[in-house]
């Protein structure tokens, strides 16, 4: 069945995806009672948020009102965009505009949120219909969301407030159409994937670091191809593979384009946000000056580690010190992280516990943190199955990317709860993508088998 056949039933799927997922978020397993509730305007949201005190929901906001009234933050709130890239308190400000800021701005979000999840699974099924039957391939996608932190954190009004879901769904999009460029010789796919990835650095800026990654990953490849063509094994790595790589890569940094610019004008560097200054500051400052600042989050997640190992540099605020302090003490700095790690892993995601665990989780939270462990531990046995595969190279850029990424952000930033959420969701996507790789069953829906890209057909 040709492509253009699929699309009307792709996009009534794609509707299903969606009006589910508003649905799992109006009614889903939240505790109400530290939620805003969905008809919250825009001033009744800052009230409901401060119960449960998070600095990002309201500073997004801040910044959101100023988009709905102006167009633009506005010069006394401007450090927010310093702190944050620009595209949820656009989407947010939009949201407020559209209903008013007395409307519930945050229904508008929701359904902006399910309409992103849905593009990623719709993609999900595309790619599972390849080797599974369709019954399976269409509930495999909404496997993640059997998890409450999935929902919590993509759907509930809390969870959307931090604005990355809407990173994340781009993430997914951005990796999935990638393999799609791969596997259909795809130029048009590359392209959107690389949109795809620089939207999710514009809403989260820990998604640029991933790209950064990414980046650094691929020139590796790209090295290991020239040197595999000069030994003549031109086949270790597909010419598929280095354009579908290449492709996305170029147009990620030139859609990320912009805002550098603006910043080299604003502040005179190309960093998409200054939060590594804050990072190291945090790091470098004495455990009494977090205290009088209210960040016991930041001591508890290890985030103090430059100023407990090295003293002397207490109270400085050059990042040099902070970089200075790991090196010279790597094997305490990790250790300290390492020990702290299963209880964030572990931590029951409840609304009031985000940043860091207030309470020990119970039996069944700790069995399905585990299991989200498993899906990740499994997922890198089935990449290594697959390493004789001609997928093998964009799914190991990609997957290894993005841990080698959350290994040096955990290690150098204070650990939360909520950072550990995107490698649990991520392991459960992939370990669905990869178990479906390299299975043959026939192609349902006239889809590729998905061992070579489509331009050999």
């Amino acid at each position: 069945m040709p492509d253009s056949a699929l699309r009307p039933r792709a996009a009534f799927v794609w509707l299903l995806y969606v009006a589910g997922l508003v649905a799992l978020g109006l009614f889903g397993p939240w505790d109400w009672d530290l939620q805003p509730p969905w008809n919250a305007s825009a001033a009744g949201f800052l009230p409901a948020i401060k119960r449960v005190p998070y600095g990002d929901p309201v500073s997004f906001l801040t910044a959101a009102l100023d988009v709905a009234r102006g167009g633009w933050v506005t010069p006394a709130n401007y450090w927010i965009v310093h702190l944050w890239p620009p595209g949820f308190p656009l989407l947010e400000g939009a949201a407020i505009r559209m209903v008013g800021e007395d409307g519930p701005f945050l229904l508008v979000l929701l359904v902006a949120s399910a309409a992103c999840s849905a593009t990623w699974m719709v993609l999900l099924r595309q790619r599972l219909l390849q080797s599974w039957p369709p019954l399976v391939a269409g509930l495999a996608p909404l496997l993640p969301f059997l998890f409450p932190l999935t929902g919590l954190f993509l759907l509930s009004p809390l969870g959307l407030s931090f604005g990355e879901t809407f990173s994340i769904s781009f993430f997914f999009i951005a990796y999935l159409l990638a393999v799609r460029a791969y596997e259909r010789g795809s130029k048009v796919d590359a392209v959107l994937a690389g949109l795809a990835l620089a939207a999710a650095a514009y809403f989260r800026s820990q998604f640029e670091l991933i790209v950064v990654f990414l980046t650094l990953v691929a020139i590796a490849v790209f090295l290991a191809a020239a040197l595999a063509f000069a030994r003549g094994r031109r086949k270790l790595l597909p010419a598929g593979t280095l354009m579908a790589i290449g492709i996305t890569l170029a147009t990620a940094h030139v859609a990320m384009l912009p805002w550098r610019i603006h910043n080299v004008l604003d502040v005179g560097q190309p960093g998409w946000v200054q939060t590594s200054t804050l990072i190291a500051a945090n790091s470098l400052a004495t455990e009494e000056t977090l205290l009088a600042g209210h960040a016991r989050f930041v001591i508890e997640g290890g985030g103090h580690l430059a100023c407990k190992l090295e003293p002397s540099f207490c109270g400085k605020s050059e990042p040099r010190y902070f970089y200075q302090a790991f090196f010279n003490h790597p094997a305490a700095w990790i250790a300290e992280k390492l020990q702290r790690l299963p209880t964030y892993w572990l931590v029951p995601p409840r609304p009031d516990n985000l940043s860091r665990p207030l309470s020990a989780p119970t039996g069944p939270e700790v069995l399905a943190n585990l299991l989200l462990l498993a899906c990740i531990a499994v997922s890198m046995v089935r990449l290594w199955q697959l390493r004789r595969h001609p997928a093998f190279p964009l799914h190991a850029w990609f997957q290894l990317s993005l841990y080698a990424c959350l290994a040096a952000v955990y290690t150098l930033a204070h650990l939360e709860a909520r950072y550990f959420y995107l490698p649990k969701i991520f392991g459960v996507v992939t370990l669905l993508l990869l178990l479906s790789t390299g299975v043959r069953t026939g192609a349902p829906d006239g889809a590729a088998a998905g061992s070579q890209p489509a331009k050999r057909r």
